[in-house]
């Protein structure tokens, strides 16, 4: 809106309180490669108090503030590096391309900022993992893979779940079967050895047919050229964004964003989902509803367990991050 020298915005900020703001281009120059959006130069006074009841009596005013001619640049500088490209659709040379549709869609709701702080965040060089480090932290996918790529396939019961044996094998190199305390005999009792299985199927890496896991045509493709680092990241990010595929893009978010080890914010997961795909009929998405995404339990299944589930919690290994982090920026 403000394009050459001259040009004024007027705008009226918080009704109650009633503050006139007013923006006047004193000068145009050109942007250098790798400029911020927005940048602060300097400034004098410090803001005003949010909801402090406006300019009524400017001498009380004075007193709710411990220096009023002190001004904070850098802090400044910080909310407008972090928020600028919140007035506007987000461009896909600021944030990954992933994330521009879930950013327009939770717009400047508060769920919103913290979004687009995690977003900026991937704009930093990233270190791929070594291919050796990859197939490591991906020997549960790959375990599923050389089966279900065999002659007939993975071959399941008459009730539709793995056999015996091969929940036992399945559960040795599984993370999330470390140190489950249930039996890993049926796969009805190992559950998280059943929803890596039954996500892997979601994800189009798997599929059921006459009584065995097969590969489907895409995931048999990258198995059979060895590239099953592509077929994991691409089973991350999906291509169509419906309900679903919106939010494992913002749990991957998350995910790249987090010092593995840490606990997601479970709680801000679900808040910036419910701005973005809107409650259901039972209300604003939960904790449960994020832990039911595919992507969850690849992640989840990636890398090494460096604790005790009891320990983890919401936490994530050093290659999912890293993995998660490359799906949305590659």
């Amino acid at each position: 809106m403000l394009q050459a020298a001259g040009d004024t915005l007027e705008y009226l900020y918080d009704y109650g309180d009633g503050w006139d703001l007013g923006i006047v281009v004193e000068s145009v120059r050109e942007a250098g490669e790798g400029d911020a959006p927005a940048r602060a130069t300097g400034g004098s006074r410090a803001a005003p108090p949010e909801d402090c009841g406006g300019l009524r009596d400017e001498e009380d005013l004075k007193t709710l503030l411990e220096d009023p001619a002190f001004f904070d640049v850098a802090a400044l500088d910080l909310e407008l590096w972090s928020g600028t490209t919140m007035l506007t659709v987000p461009e896909d040379d600021v944030v990954p391309a992933l994330l521009v549709e879930p950013l327009t869609l939770v717009g400047r709701a508060r769920a919103g900022q913290d979004l687009m702080d995690r977003a900026l965040l991937l704009g930093a060089p990233l270190a791929l993992l070594p291919d050796s480090a990859v197939e490591s932290a991906l020997r549960a996918l790959t375990w599923f893979l050389d089966r279900a790529g065999a002659e007939g396939g993975l071959p399941l019961t008459g009730a539709g779940y793995l056999r015996p044996a091969d929940v036992e094998a399945a559960s040795a190199v599984l993370p999330q079967m470390a140190d489950w305390i249930g039996m890993n005999d049926r796969e009805v009792h190992a559950v998280p050895l059943q929803m890596f299985r039954t996500s892997l199927q979601r994800a189009g890496i798997l599929r059921k047919h006459k009584g065995a896991l097969l590969l489907p045509r895409r995931a048999r493709a990258y198995y059979r050229a060895g590239n099953v680092r592509e077929l994991f990241l691409g089973s991350l990010v999906p291509s169509r964004y419906e309900t679903e595929e919106l939010a494992q893009v913002v749990l991957l978010t998350y995910v790249a964003t987090m010092k593995p080890g840490l606990p997601l914010p479970m709680v801000e997961i679900a808040r910036v989902l419910t701005a973005i795909i809107g409650p259901s009929e039972s209300g604003p998405v939960t904790a449960g509803e994020i832990l039911d995404l595919p992507a969850w339990h690849l992640l989840a299944n990636t890398g090494t367990v460096t604790s005790r589930l009891s320990e983890r919690g919401f936490c994530f290994s050093p290659e999912a991050t890293s993995l998660a982090r490359e799906a949305l920026t590659r």
